[in-house]
Parts: C-alpha cells; sequence; structure tokens
C-alpha cells in the first residue's frame, strides 16, 4: 500500500541519510569481488585474508603449501574443491585433528594478545575460524583421497613434493575449466 506523495517524502529522507556531512551524498567502496568460482564469489578482503592465514598456516598438500603460487588460484581452487567435496564425512576431520591443527596456527604467534588482534583486524572470531580451518582440512582431504593415494612414492623420497605437486596439476586442470572461474579486472 502506497500512500500518495510517499515517494516525495521518502526518497529526500533517505538521502539525507546517506548524505555525508557537508551534504553530498557520496559511495564507498566497501569491497570488491575478484574472482566468481561458479555460484561463489571470492572478495578482495577475502584474497587478503587467505594470504595472511597461508603464512601461518602450511597446509601438508604440496600444492597448496607453496608460497610462491598464485592465492587466488588457491584461493579458486579451495572454493571449488570445498564444494566438489560436499559434506561427505570420510572428507571431514575428527575434533582432535582440527583442535591440534587450530593449535599449531595459534603457536604461530608471540602471544593470545598477538592472536586476538590478527582475528580482530581481519573481522573473524574463534568459531569462525574454526570452520574456515575445517572446510580447508575437508579439502586436504579431498585432494589426498583423489590424488595423494593414487601415487606410488614414500613422502621421504626425494622429489615427491614435485610429484604431487605435478599429479595435482593434472587433476585439478579439467575441474578448473568445468567450474567456470571467472576473474573480474580492477577497474
Amino acid at each position: 500500500m502506497s500512500l500518495p506523495g510517499m515517494e516525495q517524502v521518502l526518497i529526500p529522507l533517505l538521502l539525507g541519510f546517506a548524505a555525508e556531512p557537508s551534504g553530498t551524498p557520496e559511495a564507498t567502496l566497501a569491497d570488491r569481488v575478484v574472482a566468481v568460482v561458479g555460484e561463489s564469489i571470492i572478495t578482495l578482503s577475502e584474497l587478503e585474508f587467505e594470504k595472511a592465514l597461508n603464512a601461518r598456516d602450511t597446509s601438508p598438500i604440496p600444492p597448496l603449501a607453496q608460497t610462491s603460487g598464485d592465492p587466488l588460484q588457491r584461493l579458486e581452487d579451495l572454493r571449488m574443491l570445498r564444494a566438489l567435496a560436499g559434506d561427505v564425512p570420510l572428507y571431514a576431520p575428527n575434533r582432535s585433528q582440527l583442535d591440534l591443527r587450530l593449535d599449531a596456527f595459534r603457536a604461530t604467534f608471540e602471544g593470545e594478545r598477538s592472536y586476538l588482534e590478527f582475528l580482530n583486524l581481519w573481522g573473524v572470531t574463534e568459531a569462525e575460524l574454526r570452520v574456515l580451518m575445517k572446510n580447508r582440512m575437508v579439502v586436504e582431504s579431498y585432494i589426498h583421497r583423489n590424488v595423494g593415494l593414487s601415487l606410488e612414492w614414500e613422502t621421504s623420497s626425494v622429489g615427491w613434493q614435485e610429484a604431487y605437486t605435478h599429479a595435482y596439476e593434472s587433476w585439478i586442470s579439467p575441474r578448473r575449466s568445468e567450474m567456470g572461474i571467472r576473474r573480474i579486472p580492477a577497474r
């Protein structure tokens, strides 16, 4: 139901709330979409958080552990593979595995205050970090079951990390093209 003339009152009123003190409305960029993976978006702040997280949380999966790789590609892969892994219990870490991973992450900080400042800087709660770490571990398990178990080597053998990374790239390349990953250029 609309009252006559309501638009004439509401629009200036709403613009008044959005106006800067000078009276001129101004748009502010809160974040930017950098990629679309299937139906999921990746924002610039998520990419920056992934870089900060990856510097302190080393994956046991060689292609994900590489710091020299493209962080956006890694985040796109994580997002895509998490969707492919679904909610299959086989891939989910148990509580003690997740606790150990979170403890190892927390130990990379100088103390509790530094850890809490990190979470605050990124606007992440401990519960949200727990979910994020669980998702990373699901992806790692998914990769290991699809790539790592098919390879015949010992992790102590020379060159196993390069062989794993090569096998991973061969395995993931068709999945990347099937998923429909689109990068959004900066303007």
